[in-house]
């Protein structure tokens, strides 16, 4: 609408658009929205020829990823590749244009993805290139030179190729040691050089993301997704292992076929294996991707952005508001370090804890938005005050003390007497440096702080049992919290306020 006002003001104006949007057939588009000059297709390969021709529309026939209307007839001239060596494409790091004011900025380490993904636009460009890694060792001087110390590396499979995920690696370690690198693996595929090389970084290096999407072979299979399911969730398992790396998995919902059951499993799943974070998305329909072209009639989105999933065949309207509701409740209560452990310790032993407390908050708010931190502990005890038992409840408080929160809840003060730390053993420790000098110390009757500390990173006994041969049998995984009564006592010491810098068991 601003468009077709700015081409009235200004009718000498040329106007072209580009992007994700048009994807898919532009005829529509343009015969409704005749004073657009052009869309484009693919790279900016070919927009220079239409910058040399900018007056001459009868010049810009064949011109590759142009799509535009002459006299009521529409042409669309595919999508733009550059075909010779990728690097010939201008830095655009090299000419200045660094993003301004930003905390992180993207780059593109390749283009394109082997993938055919049915969902995702990558899978569209039949082509896969990398940049060299001369170029991308340029371009992150220039971005070190303007300050910049976050960088999103724009690959759909960084470890698609053992041999340049290695090398690049090490230019990221030893090159860029104060940058920090976002990257997207293929968990399938991990090979043990690349994991055994991850493991030398230091802690807060790396974030890895993880697209899992879906644990069910067939459904995955449905969209031309033909990795190893169980390969790709052992290959998260290994990530999740790694101690100075954190792990970000996806899950997608609204897949054709898929089922509440599926994804309620699928989460479960990933809950057991412990990424530092779970993402829950539902699906969006793009333009120009496989699923929107099939035109499956099974599924029901937006037709305008996000393009989002709106009911499926299997899934209803208020399934998916459903979904969206657990989503924000993985985010608040899983992916929230200091209620993560607690969270998954209940999703573990209670195999309906999930649906069940999914259902409460479904029912009590309607817009999903994320509690404060205190709420959202007293929602989880409020919940199971019915059933706990003396493990939940010491959990519950452990955790509260651990997160900060105020410690008169469980009538406890805290003191600045000298403490002899000889007698105590370091269990866990903070990153603030500003110390108080105050302390307080709670005896349990077990030895809490052990399920505590089983947050996010797994133990070997995963490794042996069922849910990595068969991901949709979840087997009953409480065992591995085994706790005998032992009374313990632990000495919280304090950063500031309530907010503990160090957690001490007392021997």
């Amino acid at each position: 609408n601003i468009l077709e006002i700015v081409s009235k003001i200004l009718p000498k104006t040329h106007i072209f658009l580009g992007g994700p949007e048009f994807l898919g057939d532009n005829s529509e588009f343009l015969k409704k929205n005749n004073f657009i000059d052009a869309v484009f297709r693919g790279d900016e390969s070919s927009f220079y020829k239409i910058l040399d021709n900018l007056e001459d529309k009868t010049s810009w026939k064949y011109i590759p990823g142009i799509c535009y209307t002459q006299k009521g007839e529409y042409f669309d001239f595919g999508t733009a590749i550059i075909a010779e060596d990728i690097d010939s494409i201008p830095s655009p790091y090299s000419l200045g244009f660094v993003p301004e004011n930003k905390a992180f900025a993207q780059l593109e380490t390749s283009r394109g993805c082997h993938g055919k993904c049915a969902f995702c636009t990558s899978s569209i460009s039949n082509s896969y290139t990398n940049f060299s890694i001369k170029r991308v060792k340029e371009d992150l001087m220039y971005l070190r030179g303007k300050g910049i110390n976050e960088i999103r590396v724009l690959d759909r499979t960084f470890n698609e190729k053992t041999t340049r995920t290695l090398e690049l690696l090490e230019i990221f370690k030893n090159d860029f040691p104060e940058m920090r690198f976002h990257l997207e693996f293929n968990p399938a595929i991990l090979q043990k050089p690349v994991l055994d090389y991850l493991k030398t970084f230091p802690i807060g290096k790396l974030h890895i993301e993880v697209g899992i999407q879906t644990l069910n072979s067939d459904i995955s299979k449905k969209l031309n997704r033909y990795g190893n399911t169980n390969k790709a969730l052992i290959g998260l398992f290994n990530l999740t292992n790694l101690p100075n790396i954190e792990i970000h998995a996806d899950l997608i919902a609204g897949l054709p076929e898929q089922s509440l059951e599926n994804i309620i499993n699928d989460l479960k799943v990933l809950i057991i294996i412990g990424p530092d974070e779970i993402q829950l998305e539902i699906l969006k329909v793009l333009p120009g991707t496989k699923l929107h072209n099939d035109n499956i009639q099974e599924i029901i989105y937006y037709s305008k952005p996000p393009y989002q999933v709106l009911q499926t065949s299997n899934l209803s309207f208020e399934q998916i508001q459903y979904i969206r509701c657990i989503s924000k409740i993985v985010d608040g209560y899983y992916n929230s370090h200091q209620i993560m452990s607690l969270f998954k310790f209940l999703c573990i032993k209670y195999p309906n804890f999930l649906l069940d407390f999914s259902n409460i908050e479904f029912n009590s708010i309607k817009d999903f938005r994320k509690h404060q931190l205190k709420d959202r502990f007293l929602n989880i005890k409020s919940f199971i005050c019915d059933f706990s038992d003396a493990i939940d409840e010491e959990l519950i408080k452990f955790s509260w003390l651990a997160a900060g929160m105020p410690i008169a809840e469980y009538n406890l003060k805290s003191s600045s007497q000298p403490i002899e730390l000889e007698k105590t053993k370091l269990i866990w420790q903070g990153d603030s440096k500003t110390i108080s000098k105050r302390h307080y110390i709670v005896t349990f009757e077990y030895p809490i702080a052990e399920i505590w500390l089983n947050n996010t990173k797994q133990n070997e006994q995963l490794l042996n049992i069922d849910i990595l041969k068969n991901p949709e049998d979840i087997p009953n995984m409480v065992s591995l919290y085994d706790l005998q009564k032992l009374k313990t006592t632990y000495l919280f010491e304090l950063a500031y306020g309530n907010n503990p810098s160090k957690i001490f068991e007392i021997k």
